[in-house]
């Protein structure tokens, strides 16, 4: 056997085994998925009976209810309504008079600790009913779990798993480039042959422009019905939108504390910030691994259907498309973000925002560095006589360090919205088309984000953008001439 047989055989078990591991991840975790959902479905019943019982304890007692409720006020998800409700009853009373005796004081706050202690009750049986007991080898007795803990970290090991998933399909693709190369060097009738004894994994390498510096290969895989694409792409499609289920009908229930949506947003900016953080690490693992074949091979490797669409959209990609959203942007601040219009949060924050004067200041000062990055780019208009050194500088700074914080930012608005209309449409146009109705209450219920201000985070998130793809741009191309 020769060594370029023995390479071709190598690189072949390499992509299998990478096959096989991707396959492997996917379908635990499916397995895991259909244990959680398991168990949460269980512990919805089992909580249903327990907000049911506390309900018709709650009706009946007049310190929530004086006038009296009917037990139909007790049923299916109406008794979570019902006992929020009571849970609040109380909030906006009054003190209690200064003719109160002593005697009446020690009633009313002994009915307060009764009731608060009812309440603590209430919730506690209520996580008890998502507990679960695994039984696992060398383990002598059952492992107590909570499905709604479990609920709540799941979307972090999800999306952990689903990066390695990814991962390895970039090791896959590298291995798939060595072995078409190996291939491309053959004889026609060699290369048939060997293409077969390959279980046809390898795909076609051709040269844009031959001879010219620095090379440049397009590498493509033929369309066709490959059953080992079949099963991995079904299983990751599946853990993706079973996990965004999961994510959308069961976390904010186990997530939200009180009536606002701060609770929400905490949990999904941390959830968006770790997304971030893996896509970071997922970009600079392809990079080493595309490098390092574009080392061996002797030329810039790219795939050839995502350059036709590179070059379609970002071909002639250039900062007059930022300068448009950046006037869309600034236009955005005259539209109605609330019961205000946006402009406001930079002229009188003081009365628009109504937590503090010290909040109404970082608000006030956010808003014109945001402001400040969007007129970046529209200072470069400016004549030649006006458009002086310095100035040249510091919208360059502004941009350049304002860049990837605002694209995060802007990016988590998009992130957060997404989510939200996700789990609306879901449940209330998707989920009746298969089932004819829908039995999972919508938990992922958040008012929709006025149309300025998405229109201006939309803005900021494009123009971040085109600056950070040009920069790199620019530092590819420097890097290019320096190797020449």
């Amino acid at each position: 056997m020769s060594d370029t047989q023995a390479e071709q055989q190598r690189f072949c078990q390499l992509i299998r085994h990478t096959v096989r591991a991707k396959i492997s991840i996917l379908v635990l975790l499916l397995v895991v998925l259909f244990v959680i959902w398991s168990a949460l479905s269980s512990g919805e019943q089992r909580a249903q009976e327990v907000d049911v019982k506390f309900c018709l304890q709650v009706i009946q007692d007049p310190y929530y209810y004086r006038g009296g409720l009917g037990e139909e006020s007790c049923k299916a998800y109406d008794a979570k309504v019902t006992i929020e409700t009571a849970r609040h009853s109380h909030d906006n009373d009054p003190p209690p008079p200064t003719t109160a005796t002593p005697e009446q004081l020690r009633k009313q706050v002994d009915d307060f600790l009764d009731h608060f202690k009812q309440f603590k009750d209430y919730d506690w049986n209520r996580r008890q009913a998502y507990g679960i007991r695994l039984s696992l080898p060398y383990i002598q007795g059952p492992v107590p779990l909570n499905a709604a803990l479990m609920s709540l970290l799941w979307p972090f090991c999800a999306l952990l798993a689903l990066a390695a998933v990814v991962a390895l399909k970039f090791k896959q693709t590298c291995y798939e480039i060595h072995l078409s190369t190996l291939l491309s060097n053959m004889k026609s009738g060699e290369n048939d042959r060997s293409f077969a004894l390959t279980e046809f994994l390898a795909g076609q390498m051709t040269e844009i422009i031959p001879r010219q510096e620095p090379r440049v290969f397009l590498y493509k895989k033929p369309i066709g019905l490959f059953p080992e694409a079949v099963v991995s792409g079904g299983l990751f499609v599946g853990a993706v939108f079973l996990s965004l289920n999961l994510l959308t009908d069961y976390v904010p229930q186990f997530n939200q504390h009180g009536d606002d949506d701060s609770s929400f947003a905490i949990y999904y900016a941390c959830l968006y910030l770790f997304f971030v953080g893996l896509c970071f690490l997922l970009s600079r693992t392809r990079h080493f691994w595309r490098d390092s074949v574009s080392a061996t091979i002797g030329g810039e490797i790219k795939g050839a259907r995502l350059y036709s669409l590179h070059e379609i959209f970002f071909g002639n990609l250039d900062y007059s498309f930022a300068k448009v959203f950046a006037v869309t942007g600034l236009a955005s601040l005259f539209l109605r973000w609330d019961d205000y219009r946006g402009f406001s949060l930079l002229c009188c924050a003081t009365k628009v925002v109504d937590d503090g004067p010290w909040v109404a200041t970082i608000v006030q000062l956010v808003m014109f560095l945001l402001v400040l990055f969007l007129l970046a780019p529209l200072l470069s208009t400016l004549p030649p006589g006006v458009w002086r050194g310095k100035l040249h500088t510091f919208t360059r700074r502004i941009l350049g360090y304002g860049a990837p914080v605002i694209l995060i930012y802007s990016g988590f608005i998009v992130f957060y919205h997404w989510i939200t209309m996700y789990g609306q449409f879901k449940d209330f146009y998707l989920w009746p088309i298969f089932t004819g109705f829908n039995d999972v209450p919508n938990y992922f219920t958040t008012d929709d984000l006025p149309f300025g201000f998405r229109l201006f985070a939309l803005s900021l998130f494009v123009v971040a953008f085109v600056e950070i793809y040009l920069r790199a741009k620019r530092k590819r191309d420097q890097l290019r001439r320096t190797k020449d």
